[in-house]
């Protein structure tokens, strides 16, 4: 699978400062075209809409799906709209938004395509290697991107649709990575990777992107689907964090941090149902749920503390077990902890967790 879209405008027949043969009537008529700028039942709307726009051309034909049958069932949930918010500037002419609409709704077929390409009857084989290869794609054509964009040499329309395509892509890689973590080999995306090594850019004081509502309803569903994976998750639920401390203390230390730092949300957990969660010997759907009432970075951090009372507490069985919610209110997942950290921006209060942890 090629994102042909994204490799067309920066190295070929789409590169916006290559397009003598366009004029504004053109792109007029382009995003008058029905479906390309908005869709109401499915993204599959957009894509006949490109299809009508370049007909001599293959842009929505994924070749590498054609052996598989793919999700287009009537009750499939379909994604027509950003899992990843991502604030983008708006256009200011015609030709900027018709590629505005033609970048943005090719990120939403393209993760609306590979949600259904998971939900296939393919091989857990094969959807290990074409998500993989995706999400190897997407990072070197953020990097491609982004090297372009600071090229220096491009006026004031090649600039932001370029800055429109870094910015999607980035949240492409997002979605897929929180669609399909069990399947990425590499680790999430960090902040420090993201912004220092993909954008060549600083690290700013708050995150670019957020997750949006619908996201947490493609997750579990993607929960659901892996039931028809090739993968023990199941057996991975039952084990424990195999606590090996004194559980008094690691109850004051807990009590310690619910009052300090806000760590629980004593309405719907107490400390000692987080210490019966870490000290269970089975992770099991019985547990009390477990609410956050503080940043998922101080979450992260307090885990990265707790570990040396526990032989395996690892962020991914803590996400896997579907136990740990977030202030507001969503499971925590592996991908949502893994991202959690910074060595340039610490978490809040971490002066105060480490004093904290020196009564453990």
């Amino acid at each position: 699978m090629r994102l042909k879209i994204f490799e067309h405008i920066l190295y070929s027949s789409l590169r916006p400062w290559k397009q003598e043969t366009l004029n504004e009537r053109d792109y007029n008529l382009f995003l008058r075209t029905s479906g390309f700028t908005a869709q109401k039942n499915s993204i599959n709307e957009f894509k006949t809409a490109l299809n009508s726009i370049f007909p001599k051309d293959s842009f929505t034909k994924d070749d590498d799906f054609d052996l598989y049958e793919l999700n287009n069932a009537a009750e499939r949930i379909n994604i027509i709209s950003p899992l990843i918010q991502i604030d983008l500037p708006k256009a200011q002419n015609t030709k900027c938004r018709f590629y505005f609409y033609l970048i943005t709704n090719e990120v939403t077929r393209l993760t609306d395509l590979l949600h259904q390409f998971y939900s296939s009857p393919a091989s857990l084989t094969d959807k290990t290697y074409i998500i993989n290869n995706v999400h190897a794609q997407t990072k070197h054509l953020i990097k491609e991107t982004t090297k372009e964009y600071q090229a220096g040499t491009h006026n004031e329309e090649s600039i932001y649709i370029l800055q429109i395509l870094r910015l999607s892509l980035v949240r492409f890689l997002l979605e897929v990575e929180n669609l399909f973590p069990e399947i990425i080999k590499s680790p999430p995306t960090t902040d420090e990777e993201l912004h220092f090594d993909l954008l060549d850019d600083e690290l700013p004081e708050e995150s670019i992107f957020a997750l949006s509502e619908a996201l947490l309803k493609f997750q579990t569903q993607s929960e659901l689907e892996n039931d028809d994976l090739e993968l023990d998750e199941q057996n991975d639920r039952r084990k424990s964090f195999k606590f090996k401390g004194d559980k008094g203390k690691l109850l004051n230390v807990i009590k310690q941090l619910t009052l300090k730092i806000d760590l629980l949300n004593t309405e719907k957990t107490t400390p000692e149902q987080f210490i019966e969660v870490l000290t269970a010997k089975d992770l099991n759907k019985d547990l009390p749920k477990v609410y956050f009432n503080c940043e998922t970075k101080q979450v992260r951090y307090v885990f990265d503390k707790l570990k040396d009372s526990f032989n395996e507490l690892y962020l991914k069985r803590v996400g896997d077990s579907k136990i740990f919610h977030s202030s507001d209110s969503r499971i925590i997942t592996y991908s949502n902890l893994s991202s959690s950290t910074s060595k340039h921006l610490p978490a809040k209060n971490h002066q105060e967790i480490d004093e904290i942890f020196r009564s453990l």
